[in-house]
């Protein structure tokens, strides 16, 4: 990484702020090695390794360290994309990135971002549906992310509720895990290689066929349908089949669902969500809908929204 060629340089966000939403100056930390931190509780774990939350000794800063087998051929192999990601694209709608450890024993420390409000999927599984202008302030910030990603050519394939994050500190959404992160460069503008997560891919995915941005964008899509409904749009499929069956032949948002949403919300989920990805808009195309521009940021609705779904007095729904 210290020797990658000028086509990995680190590449920042625009500007000093973006629509109102200035650089997190406070969240540059300098993290010399493994011996700095104190670890605690474990946040998740899952197929690719565990997360846990850590204290930087030298601020008291609160990070989330994610451990990674490198022992795993395909474990290492995200490990590196998701590595070239992070240091190499920065930008205040994606997670920060503070370095990696090796740890002597097998498993890489990868010192990022605390998220204080953990994961949208897990904040919907809990709470339930999201409220329209909350969805809204989501979708911005989502939107932002993928913009830059794709700016830089940088497809993200594993976009799902699961992979936004949510911060009461910095009153954002971010998106995450760059594992299955795909470079396209000049001359190739499309990919064809069967990853990320069934649930959330797009028809031409699951077809088999090459994709491009789209694919990402039919993700937030299906994310923001999963927030206005409390649940995964379709009915679990029992097969790889159903999964196709429904992207392409059912409604991501049908009628009788979610029916308190505005007409704007329903046109922009509908877009993302089209089943000829020719016919998505890109994420830039996508900031000018009306349902994006005649909704002004309010950063205090998202804030007590935030606050609301870490109260521990908030009853779970039931589902």
């Amino acid at each position: 990484m210290v020797q990658a060629p000028d086509r990995v340089m680190r590449k920042d966000s625009d500007g000093a702020s973006v629509d109102g939403v200035p650089k997190s100056t406070n969240n540059i930390i300098m993290v010399r090695s493994l011996t700095e931190f104190r670890a605690g509780v474990t946040l998740g774990a899952g197929a690719n390794g565990r997360v846990y939350k850590a204290t930087h000794m030298p601020t008291g800063r609160n990070l989330a360290i994610k451990v990674v087998n490198v022992y795993d051929d395909a474990k290492r192999v995200q490990l590196l994309k998701e590595l070239e990601t992070l240091s190499t694209h920065v930008s205040r709608f994606l997670v920060r990135f503070f370095g990696a450890f090796y740890d002597g024993s097998g498993a890489v420390h990868i010192a990022l971002e605390y998220m204080d409000r953990g994961s949208l999927e897990d904040t919907v599984r809990k709470f339930g549906p999201v409220p329209e202008p909350v969805m809204n302030h989501i979708a911005v910030h989502c939107l932002r992310g993928l913009r830059f990603l794709h700016r830089h050519h940088v497809l993200h394939r594993d976009f799902k509720t699961a992979n936004i994050l949510l911060s009461r500190a910095l009153c954002r959404a971010k998106l995450s895990d760059f594992g299955l992160a795909r470079d396209l460069q000049a001359g190739v503008s499309r990919a064809d290689t069967f990853v990320g997560t069934v649930a959330y891919m797009s028809p031409e995915r699951l077809k088999g066929e090459t994709y491009t941005y789209a694919g990402d964008v039919w993700g937030l899509g299906v994310s923001l349908v999963e927030c206005a409904l409390g649940r995964y749009p379709f009915e679990r499929p029992s097969s790889f089949f159903d999964y196709i069956d429904a992207a392409v032949n059912k409604p991501v948002l049908g009628p009788g669902m979610a029916t308190g949403l505005s007409a704007d919300a329903r046109d922009f989920i509908a877009k993302c969500t089209h089943v000829d990805p020719k016919r998505r808009p890109t994420a830039a195309e996508l900031l000018q809908h009306p349902w994006i521009t005649k909704r002004p940021l309010d950063d205090r609705v998202f804030f007590k929204w935030l606050d609301e779904v870490s109260s521990s007095t908030r009853s779970t729904p039931k589902r």
